[in-house]
């Protein structure tokens, strides 16, 4: 998402806002799945508009280098259930989505999400003041969530400055643009969708689990430098080159307060068949 102040405080601070937006991400690729499946596979013989996908999100509030970085993982199971002629709920499989596919779902995420945060009055040409009320708290956090997303450095005497980084830099205009099958990016809204388990692969479904789950901080790739800032080592060095980044110890925790959930926002969420009470069991 575009890292404007009111949208992504918001997002990342209301559960509401992550919700409904996971609600109308998961609607759409759902929906767009069923069509394309019917259109590929038309000896599917069952109700449409009575399938039902399922699907498991981890809400995640963080990037690779601790900074606020709001985004889903959503493990969604490759078809659709119906009922059968018996009554009974059958699976159907769909075919894998193709890149057109991922960049429709993206397009219509995008103008989707887009027109919510308008409707809640957040959109781009917003007052800040009036569309965020959390910023006119004097408890500091709108500013550290700020620095946090322009991953610049939020407390102390260098206030404002972009955190220090380690590797070799590497001049991004003269790389190709980053391309990857089934993946797309509209007006700052991205789409993956290439990670696809087999069925009976239960210990590669269950790294991926662990992954989606994960806590923000990890601990194995934190060390302290002889001058007592702290470095923080990425899984993967960015395009730029970047392999780690440093902290000073306040403005390390001021980044680790940021990346605390709002209070009773769950950050597992079930969808259609996978909800603990799907339609059709009420």
């Amino acid at each position: 998402m575009d890292s404007q102040g009111g949208e992504i405080f918001e997002t990342g601070r209301s559960g509401t806002i992550a919700q409904m937006s996971v609600r109308v991400g998961l609607k759409v690729a759902g929906l767009l799945a069923i069509d394309e499946g019917y259109e590929r596979i038309p000896v599917i013989s069952c109700d449409h508009f009575g399938s039902q996908c399922g699907a498991v999100t981890f809400v995640q509030r963080y990037g690779d280098a601790l900074n606020a970085n709001p985004h889903f993982h959503c493990l969604c199971i490759d078809g659709v259930y119906a009922a059968g002629s018996d009554g009974r709920p059958e699976f159907h499989q769909l075919p894998a989505p193709e890149d057109e596919d991922v960049l429709r779902l993206a397009t219509i995420l995008s103008q989707r999400v887009q027109s919510l945060l308008k409707r809640r009055g957040l959109g781009p040409e917003a007052d800040p003041q009036m569309a965020d009320p959390l910023s006119q708290k004097a408890d500091g956090m709108p500013a550290l969530l700020a620095n946090s997303v322009r991953r610049k450095i939020a407390v102390g005497s260098h206030t404002g400055r972009v955190i220090a980084r380690v590797g070799d830099q590497i001049d991004e205009d003269s790389m190709d643009a980053f391309e990857s099958p089934r993946c797309a990016m509209v007006s700052g809204f991205s789409v993956h969708a290439n990670v696809h388990i087999e069925t009976r692969d239960r210990m590669r479904l269950g790294r991926l689990i662990r992954y989606c789950a994960r806590p923000a901080v990890a601990t194995e790739r934190l060390s302290e430098l002889p001058d007592g800032r702290l470095l923080y080592r990425l899984k993967r060095p960015w395009r730029d080159g970047t392999s780690a980044v440093i902290f000073e110890r306040q403005d390390f925790m001021a980044k680790l307060a940021v990346l605390v959930p709002a209070p009773r926002a769950h950050l597992t969420r079930y969808h259609e068949y996978s909800a603990p009470r799907r339609r059709g069991d009420r």
